[in-house]
């Protein structure tokens, strides 16, 4: 397909976390004013070298990329409304300004819609609708990006006036990348609203989750705990109980899981107990790339439950008695401890709060 009004940009984007940068290209775009007030949105002329907004499409789509924090997603089926335009216009069935205003009449309507649903919950305001159609090496990028209006004094005239904000941050993104037969390779969302998030992925853009909640909470325990396993419960026995309790305090106590917050919680300020017998930095590095080997999201929902069985750990004290902890331990240095005893025997000491369980062993 030719297109005889696109512009070459000299930015560029890092479209993978190694330093792999790729040139771009902004093919067509548009911009619509979306306004639940109005029956239809408002289509803006935009120049063909028009720079502030070209930058603006160039930062949205670098920030969706590079963002660490967001879900991926797949869409209901390749016949959806907003994938199926799409692959009209490329197929050069449908001219770019018919694909940009199917688009932006299905977010009004959607967001008419939504708008009752949460009324009660917050306001979806008035804003401006992003689309650019971007070719990107051998693949292609298709990004929608809505942006909050705000009200703003005019420094020349002095008048009140409402307009796009250069420099807030972009309320909702999605960007849809196809190959170059226009099968969809991945979709991502960035959404800071999120008490009003599903209906931009679910009803707009007719998306879903390409992990549930459950499946992210039960691949990402089990990643870690099978890094600490390898890397740690043979060379140093205390620090890995001490960073697997950690890490299951982490997932019992968070409803909402970020990727970042846990390396930084649980990892990135943990100072060895032996420090010599293993390296903390391989591990630190060796679990920051678990989301992608793995499969799981950054961020989600903790389902508590379904880490609920892998938690246990028992441990064999003699022939006849065995520890178990069965959930995270709070303070766990300070509640179980290990002895020696001058002829070398080898003891367990337990904290307990219980009178009748210190009573039964207080021989």
């Amino acid at each position: 397909m030719l297109y005889p009004n696109s512009r070459v940009l000299s930015g560029t984007w890092k479209i993978t976390r190694r330093n792999n940068y790729m040139p771009h290209r902004i093919l067509y775009k548009s911009l619509h004013t979306i306004d639940r007030k109005r029956d239809n949105p408002e289509t803006r002329t935009l120049a063909d070298d028009e720079g502030d907004i070209n930058t603006y499409i160039v930062d949205s789509v670098g920030a969706i990329v590079n963002q660490l924090d967001n879900r991926s997603f797949v869409p209901e089926s390749q016949t959806t409304e907003v994938i199926n335009t799409i692959c009209l216009y490329q197929n050069q069935q449908m001219t770019f300004e018919g694909l940009s205003d199917i688009v932006a009449n299905r977010l009004l309507r959607e967001e008419k819609k939504a708008q009752e649903r949460y009324k009660a919950i917050t306001e979806i305001r008035k804003g401006s609708l992003i689309q650019a159609f971007i070719e990107n090496d051998d693949m292609y990028l298709y990004l929608v990006a809505k942006v909050e209006h705000d009200t703003y004094i005019d420094d020349i005239e002095l008048v009140k006036r409402v307009g796009m904000p250069v420099d807030k941050q972009t309320i909702k993104t999605g960007l849809i990348t196809f190959s170059q037969d226009m099968n969809v390779l991945s979709v991502k969302i960035s959404d800071v609203n999120a008490k009003a998030s599903q209906y931009w992925w679910g009803e707009f853009l007719e998306l879903r989750k390409a992990n549930t909640d459950e499946d992210n909470t039960k691949k990402a325990f089990k990643a870690i705990d099978i890094v600490l396993g390898k890397q740690i419960k043979t060379q140093s026995p205390k620090d890995h109980t001490v960073l697997r309790n950690t890490a299951i305090g982490f997932f019992r106590n968070e409803e909402n899981f970020s990727f970042d917050n846990m390396m930084n919680s649980v990892f990135n300020r943990y100072e060895p107990i032996e420090p010599d017998s293993f390296d903390i930095q391989r591990v630190r590095d060796t679990i920051s790339r678990l989301p992608e080997q793995g499969k799981f999201d950054r961020q989600f929902v903790v389902v508590k439950k379904e880490i609920r069985a892998n938690i246990k750990q028992v441990y064999h004290i003699s022939p006849n008695i065995e520890l178990q902890i069965i959930d995270h331990v709070e303070a766990i240095r300070h509640l179980i401890q290990a002895e020696r005893s001058e002829d070398g025997s080898m003891y367990i000491k337990i904290k307990t709060d219980s009178e009748e369980v210190f009573q039964s062993f207080n021989f």
